[in-house]
């Protein structure tokens, strides 16, 4: 079965979105536990909790996971710059705050679903990524190009 590349990329947003409110919940519970939070507002308090579990899954992520989430990596995909480079710290900064302000998060769910056939997402257009398949081989070698054109001359 092939999946097409926008279909991929919104399974592996909601993997990591669900990998992220399970990270949130978990890190609520223990600093509940530990530090007895019990005075603080506790819509805000997990929304807080949500930012920034996910703004730290996702850098932490990209950053040693050769450009890859969980989400990105079950369903075979892999980040780049759009100069189809690695992904720069800066890059990874802005793509992280940008998925974990939910608020965006929605924004961008939607926006996939809406817009299936454009190649890049809110995300990309912020940090200047992209998410490609993983297999395949961007790189064109032109030399290879140059030779067949002379070949069918």
């Amino acid at each position: 079965m092939n999946i097409m590349l926008h279909e991929k990329r919104f399974l592996a947003t909601l993997i990591d979105a669900g990998i992220g409110l399970i990270l949130a919940f978990l890190t609520s519970l223990l600093l509940n536990v530990l530090l007895d939070v019990r005075f603080m507002n506790f819509d805000y308090y997990y929304m807080f909790m949500f930012t920034l579990t996910m703004f730290l899954y996702q850098f932490l992520c990209v950053l040693f996971f050769k450009d890859k989430t969980i989400g990105l990596a079950l369903m075979g995909l892999k980040l780049l710059s759009f100069d189809w480079e690695k992904v720069s710290f800066k890059q990874n900064i802005l793509r992280s705050i940008s998925i974990s302000i939910p608020v965006l998060f929605v924004i961008n769910l939607l926006y996939m679903g809406v817009y299936r056939t454009k190649t890049t997402t809110l995300f990309d257009d912020i940090s200047e990524t992209m998410v490609v398949n993983t297999g395949t081989n961007y790189h064109v070698d032109s030399t290879k190009i140059i030779d067949k054109i002379k070949k069918h001359k």
